[in-house]
This record gives structure tokens, sequence and C-alpha cells, in this order.
């Protein structure tokens, strides 16, 4: 992570930290009970299944993330673009994240190229 990570919200903050820790527990705590997540052309909802997401991607490849920028697009919307680089296809990419936040919690994400 970078220095930008002090503008975001604490939920947003715990949920890059879990994220650079590879710990899903820690990170599907950061959303609702009835979250979901849109990754990759696919839909996962509650605190389970987005624990099992990101389980599963930590396992495939390694990688490590930059903040490139973040900006609140509404008042319980975030936007933030992530460079990750690892050993993946391609090495490098650039993904947006679209946070809606509700509660203190984060209520939906979607993540595209």
């Amino acid at each position: 992570m970078n220095e930008m990570t002090t503008a975001l919200p604490l939920i947003m903050q715990r949920y890059f930290d879990a994220a650079d820790r590879h710990d899903g527990k820690a990170l599907a705590e950061c959303f609702t009970q009835d979250a979901i997540v849109h990754d990759d052309g696919k839909t996962y909802t509650g605190r389970q299944e987005i624990h099992r997401w990101r389980e599963e991607d930590a396992t495939t490849f390694t990688y490590t993330t930059r903040i490139i920028s973040v900006e609140q697009t509404a008042p319980d919307r975030i936007h933030a673009l992530l460079r990750l680089e690892g050993d993946f296809p391609g090495g490098t990419v650039d993904l947006h994240h679209h946070f809606t936040l509700r509660d203190g919690s984060i209520e939906e994400l979607t993540i595209t190229p």
C-alpha cells in the first residue's frame, strides 16, 4: 500500500490491509452480511462466499498491490484504481474497484479492468 490509504474510510483501509495480508476472513468481515462482490464475471453473495472468493484468489497467484488513485463519486461510493504486479499472465494489471458503503461496511464491490 501507499500513503493514499490515510485518505480512505477506515473500512477500506481494513479491506486493503486484509487483502495485503491475504487474510480472507478479515477481508470478508469488512463487508455487510448480505454484501455482493462482482469480479471476473462472477458474483459472490454474503461473507461466506466472499471469504471463499478471496481465499481462492489469494492462493492462485502471488502479487503485490498499489493504490494508484481514489475518488469519492457519491456520499456512499468510492472508486479506487489499483495496480497489481505478480506471477499471473501479463504480470501487471490495473483494476478498478467500485465500492458502495453502508453503515460503516462494504455493501458492494465491483472489480473491472
